[in-house]
């Protein structure tokens, strides 16, 4: 397509400008679809003739014709882009500008902090643990492992999608029971990534479903999460009775049937496995994700010499390079083949071990940094998790004896870290300004509103649900600092006279369960939205809230069906003698609504009706066996877990005496 601008040239140079949906150059790489510009001079023989009708001309009457400038090849918005939002600011720019913005309204109402108080608010123990494990991970990287235990997931798997993501979520799981989720993923991420570019799949969806894991994980034990460790860290909670046992013995039960049923929620939702693939063939995808890498490491580098301006243009006109080899094969249609035995051949000789010597070092400090963890809980060793992670660190650092300081400090998240000290700045500035105060009064009014036998249960939903909403926009650490505060305060309140315990699990549960609500909800999915970003694929809020909330399409339901179920005060806890008693008013509305909805989908025929037959299954076991969805339909899951985590065994023999009670 051509634009003819019939005029005779009066001046030595022309301005041309392009609108219309076109990427910035920086997000080239994104796009699939390339438009080339240029200006041509046109001499005509008959210019009176050409000015009357232009496009009426044949090829002879055209005189010269040349280019007068370079072609420009500009990225235009293709179809899949059109849907996503842009991240407007960067995350760790919002959460500075955020904390600065509280600061200065304090100041506006003469309640300005000093720098020292400033310092105070940064949870330096968390930024300690986090800077810790990010040294210790990039050290670990050295030695080959992530590559060799990819190939291996790889080779366990066959060579198949839902296996491999079965393999990767139940490991996820498992270690995040034992090492914070932080750790988890800051260990997990490099090799899921590696993982997926072997088996040429996008690893986006599989690290968002490593995040919601390792949350659910993380939520078992007291370092697993942590909001967990800053539960168990104060003293009020201490004296309560909660230690590392207790805290376990609560939280298994509930955990083990979310973590279940949010897999075949995810196995039903995501059947389609052509979702997990590039839209573009493997090759193609291969250079995008390289040019990335290239514009990144340009971007990095400063202009404080003149050497590395030099580098930085060479790389600059690799990245050109391989935007121009990238286009080249869009247009051929190129097209990748798989063969699962020759990869896994061809992968175990390219990727095996490299540094045998430093992954036993390596070994050896990771095992001597979880048992320092497990050591936390002795309190007579005041051994902070942030203090063992550092010492782990260092002594790895010795062990290693790596003279590329500076190349290990590089992969240290820094922005990530600043994300997390501006938010603990905000936080406490929240609180200064009569935040917490105000949520607990608010609390109390509700919980009063209620009798006295239902005083607790109201307790237990409120601190779920606050905590569970809240966690799902604000990230869980400063949250939890904020809810431990307030359920000391319920439960020292006289008027209302409640336990603490179970406030406690209400606040695990709603806090890391919730976290999975959004990507700023947990420190875990930050962390790995991070290292994703530095390998190349970019993790958005939108991504991620899309794939959260196509999993837990039916909360709406659960959720009403939940609150319907704690109106009719359908269980409570006799705190003498630790048991529950199901009334026979709520277990006979269970069975009706059930007996009355099954009634209804035995009789139908059509597609909607059988689905319905799935809500109907996952809305009565949501609500009372234990799984139920808040944000994000893990929620309300965590306030049927936690009946269950009370005492599991009363509560099914209770529901089972009412069944033989019961007459319809």
């Amino acid at each position: 397509m051509g634009y003819w601008l019939p005029t005779t040239l009066t001046t030595t140079s022309i301005s041309v400008s392009i609108n219309g949906a076109i990427l910035p150059h920086k997000y080239g790489s994104l796009s699939r679809n390339y438009m080339t510009t240029w200006v041509e001079l046109v001499e005509v023989h008959d210019r009176y003739k050409f000015f009357a009708n232009s496009s009426a001309l044949k090829d002879s009457e055209f005189g010269v014709i040349r280019n007068i400038s370079n072609p420009w090849v500009v990225p235009l918005v293709s179809e899949e882009l059109v849907d996503s939002v842009p991240q407007l600011v960067h995350r760790t720019v919002a959460a500075m500008i955020a904390s600065t913005m509280s600061i200065a309204i304090l100041a506006v109402l003469n309640e300005r902090p000093g720098m020292d108080m400033l310092m105070s608010w940064i949870s330096f123990e968390t930024l300690l643990l986090l800077f810790s494990m990010m040294v210790m991970v990039a050290i670990i990287s050295e030695t080959g492992l992530f590559d060799y235990l990819a190939v291996f997931a790889y080779k366990i798997a066959n060579g198949k999608l839902w296996p491999l993501i079965l393999i990767l979520c139940i490991f996820t799981t498992i270690l995040s029971t034992c090492l914070d989720n932080v750790t988890t993923v800051l260990l997990m991420t490099p090799v899921t990534i590696r993982l997926c570019e072997v088996m040429k799949l996008n690893p986006v969806r599989i690290l968002m479903a490593m995040m919601i894991y390792s949350n659910i994980g993380g939520a078992t034990t007291p370092v697993g999460d942590p909001p967990n460790v800053i539960i168990v860290s104060t003293q009020e909670v201490i004296n309560a009775g909660v230690n590392f046992l207790t805290f376990c013995g609560h939280m298994t039960v509930g955990i083990v049937l979310v973590a279940i049923v949010v897999f075949f929620q995810l196995r039903f939702i995501f059947r389609d496995i052509n979702g997990f693939r590039f839209p573009d063939p493997h090759d193609v995808e291969e250079l995008r994700h390289e040019i990335t890498i290239w514009q990144r490491a340009a971007e990095s580098l400063s202009s404080y010499s003149r050497d590395e301006d030099v580098v930085r243009g060479s790389l600059q006109k690799k990245v050109k390079r391989l935007l121009d080899e990238m286009k080249i094969k869009l247009a051929s249609g190129s097209v990748s083949t798989e063969n699962y035995k020759a990869n896994l051949v061809v992968l175990q000789k390219k990727y095996p071990i490299r540094d045998w010597p430093l992954l036993l070092k390596c070994i050896f400090v990771l095992a001597f940094v979880i048992t320092l963890f497990f050591m936390h809980n002795v309190p007579e060793l005041k051994l902070s998790m942030g203090w063992a992670a550092l010492l782990g660190a260092l002594l790895l650092l010795i062990l290693a004896d790596n003279p590329n300081m500076e190349g290990i400090l590089a992969r240290v998240e820094w922005s990530t870290l600043i994300f997390f000290a501006s938010l603990f700045i905000l936080m406490e500035a929240l609180s200064q300004l009569g935040m917490i105060n105000w949520i607990g009064a608010q609390a109390e009014n509700i919980i009063l509103l209620v009798g006295k036998d239902h005083q607790l249960t109201m307790a237990i939903i409120i601190i779920l649900w606050v905590s569970a909403l809240a966690s799902s926009f604000v990230d869980n650490i400063p949250l939890t600092t904020m809810m431990v505060r307030i359920i000391i305060s319920l439960s020292q309140n006289k008027n209302l006279d409640l336990p603490l315990q179970p406030l406690v699990w209400a606040l695990a549960f709603g806090a890391c369960l919730g976290g999975n609500g959004t990507i700023l909800g947990s420190s875990a999915n930050l962390v790995c939205a991070g290292v994703a970003e530095q390998h190349g694929y970019k993790i958005t809020f939108t991504q991620y809230f899309k794939f959260v909330s196509k999993s837990f399409e039916n909360r709406r339901a659960c959720m009403t069906r939940y609150m319907d179920i704690v109106e009719a005060k359908g269980v409570c806890m006799d705190r003498k003698v630790s048991k529950f008693k199901a009334s026979r008013p709520l277990a006979r509305n269970i069975l009706c609504a059930f007996h009355r909805r099954y009634a209804h989908v035995t009789t139908a025929r059509d597609h909607h009706v059988v689905w319905n037959i799935h809500q109907t299954v996952v809305d009565w076991v949501s609500c009372y066996v234990g799984k139920h969805g808040g944000c994000n339909h893990l929620l309300a899951c965590g306030s049927r877990c936690l009946h269950l985590a009370l005492n599991p065994p009363n509560i099914f023999f209770a529901f089972a005496s009412q069944i033989f009670k019961w007459d319809s």
